[in-house]
Parts: C-alpha cells; structure tokens; sequence
C-alpha cells in the first residue's frame, strides 16, 4: 500500500498546474526525490484524512 501511495505522489507532482507539482519543485532540490516524494505523498494523505473526517469536499 505504501508504494502506490508513492506511486500517487508521484503522478500529482509531475501536473503541472497543481499545487503539489509547486511544492515538490522546491523541496526536490533540497532533499531530493525520494524524500520529497515521501513527504508529498504524507501530505496527500492528510488532506485525504481531514477531507474524510471533517465530511468535506476537496
């Protein structure tokens, strides 16, 4: 499960017009790749959680 969670980030930071591709870009060059791709993929799990919890839309 984990690597697909990755595989997600992934995807979400190579759209261009995303706020994940922002964030990815500029933590890449300070922790690199495989990092920051653990980290976005965290990120998109907690937007996940809070959407699922607070019952809201994305």
């Amino acid at each position: 499960m984990s690597l697909s969670i990755i595989q997600v980030a992934h995807a979400a930071a190579k759209k261009k017009e995303s706020v994940f591709f922002d964030f990815y870009e500029t933590k890449k060059e300070i922790t690199g790749k495989v990092k920051t791709a653990v980290v976005l993929a965290r990120k998109i799990i907690m937007i996940v959680w809070h959407l699922i919890i607070n019952d809201e839309i994305y």
